[in-house]
């Protein structure tokens, strides 16, 4: 079995700095901590030094825990292919080699408030009939302008492995139904840059959350991007909730189990809500439902 780690984003927003996260985390039986979007990590900016890691380590930063990221428009991608300079160089302070790249939302006029309005509902507990108001109006939309985004994500993307050919870069799609990234428009980006080594980080919570608001099955996703998939966050999923301990929602770890890649980075993601006691009983919840 893998090892896990533990996501930042149940320390909080309390005064915790990144080497004193990977103690605690180290203190609960994990493998070290992943910066992922929602997470605070405290002093993060100043890198790791050797001692931090002695115990633990940094297993995957996403994008937006360095950068802060722009509105996205159709002339541009959250973050510019001039960024991973700068990227690349916080990263390596930090001693990690496995970066995650969020993919934000389509710019086109009205999506991105129609994808917030049906979330919002969706993490409100609401049933949404998927297939009729959610992908029918975002199929409705004649604009290709998507396209033009996904050339931007894709030039970021080259620069990343241009400037850092040994990095381990994962793309990860969005909770909101006006995501950027559907299965279909993964499958085009690959096309694009197939031969970058662009891997699919999956999220349990999140594709239930798109499941919930497009209808798009996390099946789907899995079956067509396991090949490539670098790592998944581990949360369950009800009534509108995510950063459930595994066990408490619909979240289908079975199916997971079989598509899950023996060698990925798998990450637990609790809401900070929940005593650090529960963190071992997650773990190994998730180990026995994972097991190979």
């Amino acid at each position: 079995m893998a090892a896990m780690y533990l996501a930042n984003l149940w320390f909080g927003h309390r005064a915790v700095t990144l080497p004193s996260q990977l103690q605690q985390a180290a203190n609960w039986g994990f493998r070290g901590v992943a910066m992922l979007s929602g997470g605070v990590s405290r002093e993060a900016d100043q890198g790791l030094e050797p001692t931090h890691t002695e115990s633990a380590e940094l297993a995957v930063v996403s994008v937006d825990q360095l950068l802060a990221a722009r509105e996205p428009s159709m002339e541009e991608f959250r973050w510019r292919e001039s960024d991973v300079e700068l990227l690349l160089k916080r990263l390596k302070r930090l001693r990690c080699a496995q970066l995650l790249v969020p993919t934000g939302v389509d710019a086109r006029p009205n999506v991105e408030q129609r994808g917030a309005e049906l979330l919002v509902r969706v993490r409100g507990g609401e049933q949404i009939e998927a297939r009729t108001e959610g992908l029918a109006f975002f199929d409705a939309l004649a604009s290709l302008g998507w396209e033009q985004q996904l050339q931007h994500l894709a030039a970021f993307l080259y620069e990343l492995r241009r400037r850092a050919p040994g990095l381990k870069v994962a793309v990860a799609p969005e909770p909101s139904p006006a995501g950027l990234l559907n299965p279909g428009r993964l499958k085009l980006l690959l096309e694009d840059v197939g031969n970058f080594g662009i891997g699919y980080w999956h999220d349990a919570g999140v594709m239930e959350t798109r499941f919930m608001a497009t209808g798009e099955a996390p099946g789907e996703w899995l079956d067509s991007f396991s090949n490539i998939m670098q790592g998944s966050t581990l949360h369950d999923f009800s009534g509108g909730s995510e950063h459930l301990p595994p066990g408490l929602g619909q979240v289908d770890w079975q199916l997971l189990r079989e598509y899950l890649p023996r060698e990925a980075i798998r990450v637990l993601a609790v809401a900070p809500s929940y005593p650090g006691e529960i963190l071992a009983e997650c773990r190994s919840e998730l180990e026995s439902r994972l097991q190979p």
